[in-house]
């Protein structure tokens, strides 16, 4: 009966994971901000020079992951020690 609420295009996944993209300049640019003191590695985007986070990368494979999801080489991420 109210199945029309919950239905939806495909469309709105692709134009989602267009947003979530590395190649949208709205998004910025990937890096990592890790903790001297205790390792703790937050994945995230540096936009107009701040650093916005998205997820806790708890794991190596977390990292790579996240790597992966912004199409690029887990080397070329930048990595902000604080």
């Amino acid at each position: 009966m109210f199945d029309f609420l919950f239905r939806h295009s495909h469309k709105e996944d692709d134009a989602k994971g267009r947003a979530e993209s590395s190649d949208d300049q709205a998004v910025g640019t990937p890096a990592i901000r890790r903790s001297v003191c205790t390792g703790e590695a937050v994945g995230g985007y540096l936009k107009d020079g701040r650093f916005h986070d998205t997820e806790l990368l708890a794991t190596d494979r977390d990292i790579d992951e996240f790597a992966r999801k912004n199409r690029t080489d887990r080397t070329r991420i930048k990595i902000i020690y604080e």
